[in-house]
């Protein structure tokens, strides 16, 4: 988990502009920049939210149902595709929810509403005229709404925007990342088409439709959440049994898996971690002293990315807000291997903050632990290069696996540098259930020979506390708090007494 500074706390407090929860350029007192850094390119919005995009399609079938089936369904025949809009008619000044031709979103204007995955009415993008094609009221797409409504409405997101309806009816809540924070909007003041962050139905947050756009400050009140208040309505939630992982997924429910089978959210290397907590340091502080504007005290995470310019692909410092996590890209394993892990910057991203530490930091080897290190070389030089050593933590079988096809569940063990077994950087979830995914596994039983060959790190009566880089730490094993005192004999051997002489009177140096 990257750490992120936090600013001095607004909770419980209304703000009139905040930084917005959608990441924009902003110097260090918080105000809009009007010219951005060259080459940083705007977030791009997200698509319109999945219930909106269900509403559109029932809409296209309407039209085409209409089409066919009425005496003057003429005008609906030659509409290529139809949008949901809660709006006006052509003829009717009662905004209601409609079907309208796809045309009307051909202009910047946002006269019209959407809706968000939790059933938010806010505007979007449309004009309606005299001239629109649109169907009156229909009640098919007010009782489509109300079945649809939940089905991709986390709880965890319906908790928040219920925070906020105690702030003022209809608010909607939308996480900051930057600030580690949610905030109540009012609708009026976001859009479909602004970009956000939301709640998944695990308890994290993702991406979502319905924000601020660039550039665009509120004009209503904005409230901020206490934290203490939303961590006491996550931990009441459930999605998963004690036993098992939370996987996000796009519907409710979530998916639930069996703790042993695989990390929740891809599981990353302390390696990794030291890269992003890098990165993070180092863009916060060059916004500190003013040579960095954009995206400032938001998210940064370290990315291995080529670019048409580069001879090979580099480390990277790259804000959260500019990565697609359905896509995936580059990171380190713990033992400076490359491994694939979600999120990709766009790309016509030409947003690259290059540090060399971050090289320094891929190739240490002192995060490899030497149990795992042996077990690794031992698939290199049975297998070739590119090849690492997994556990299987069900049966603590050991296999040899590509960096470019580690499993995602079961072989997801390695060894700590106390030669315990650790979990590991996994897999990406595309081959969470399939069968397929066994074809990669190299079982090999001498592995737990290699492994055990290595010495301890620690000597005979230590305790060893693993540690993210060699060596671990190295501790006397004391059983009790106030252990009894040592007998005699057993000091002057410590000491290297003389036999016989008096413990207190010993003195080599008196005379």
């Amino acid at each position: 988990v990257v750490s992120v500074p936090k600013p001095a706390t607004l909770d419980g407090k209304a703000v009139k502009k905040p930084a917005a929860g959608v990441p924009k350029p902003a110097t260090l007192d918080g105000k809009a920049v009007k010219k951005p850094v060259v080459g940083v390119p705007k977030p791009a919005a997200p698509d319109a939210s999945r219930l909106q995009q269900d509403l559109n399609a029932f809409c296209t079938t309407q039209f085409q149902k209409l089409c066919s089936e009425t005496i003057d369904g003429g005008r609906y025949c030659g509409v290529s595709g139809a949008v949901a809009r809660f709006g006006p008619g052509g003829h009717d000044s009662d905004s209601q929810w409609r079907c309208y031709e796809e045309s009307i979103m051909n202009t910047t204007t946002k006269g019209v509403q959407c809706m968000d995955d939790c059933g938010n009415q806010m505007q979007c993008v449309g004009a309606v005229s005299v001239k629109t094609v649109a169907t009156p009221p229909l009640r098919a797409l007010s009782a489509f709404i109300s079945q649809r409504r939940w089905i991709y409405c986390s709880s965890f997101q319906r908790s928040a925007d219920a925070l906020c309806n105690f702030k003022r009816t209809g608010n909607v809540a939308r996480y900051d990342p930057g600030r580690t924070r949610w905030m109540c909007f009012n609708p009026v003041d976001i859009s479909l088409e602004g970009q956000s962050y939301c709640a998944n139905n695990c308890g994290g947050f993702t991406p979502c439709a319905g924000g601020l756009s660039p550039g665009e400050i509120p004009t209503r009140t904005v409230y901020i959440i206490q934290q203490s208040d939303t961590a006491e309505a996550f931990a009441a939630l459930h999605p998963c049994r004690h036993d098992e992982i939370c996987i996000p997924s796009t519907v409710y429910p979530p998916a639930c898996v069996k703790a042993h089978k695989i990390i929740a959210i891809q599981q990353l290397s302390k390696q990794q971690e030291a890269m992003d907590n890098y990165c993070q340091t180092e863009m916060d502080q060059m916004c500190r002293v003013g040579k960095w504007t954009t995206y400032c005290y938001q998210l940064w995470l370290s990315r291995m990315v080529s670019t048409e310019e580069d001879e090979e692909p580099k480390w990277r410092c790259y804000p959260f807000a500019l990565l697609n996590f359905s896509d995936l890209s580059t990171c380190i394993d713990g033992c400076s291997n490359r491994v694939p892990c979600h999120g990709a910057p766009s790309p016509t991203s030409t947003l690259t903050t290059e540090f060399s530490k971050l090289k320094t930091i891929a190739e240490n080897i002192a995060f490899c632990s030497p149990f795992q290190k042996a077990a690794n070389d031992h698939c290199n030089k049975r297998y070739g290069e590119g090849w690492v050593a997994r556990q299987d933590v069900t049966t603590d079988d050991w296999a040899c696996f590509q960096t470019t096809k580690l499993p995602t569940y079961r072989w997801t063990g390695c060894v700590d540098n106390c030669g315990n077994t650790s979990l590991c950087a996994a897999g990406v979830p595309e081959q969470l259930h399939s069968a397929a995914a066994e074809a990669f596994v190299h079982p090999d039983p001498a592995l737990e020979r290699v492994v055990e060959s290595v010495p301890s790190p620690c000597l005979t009566g230590e305790s060893c506390t693993p540690t993210a880089m060699n060596p671990p730490y190295c501790s006397e094993t004391r059983p009790n708090p106030q252990p009894a005192p040592l007998r005699d004999h057993t000091i002057r051997n410590a000491l290297d007494c003389s036999k016989g002489a008096p413990l207190a009177r010993r003195n080599p140096t008196s005379k």
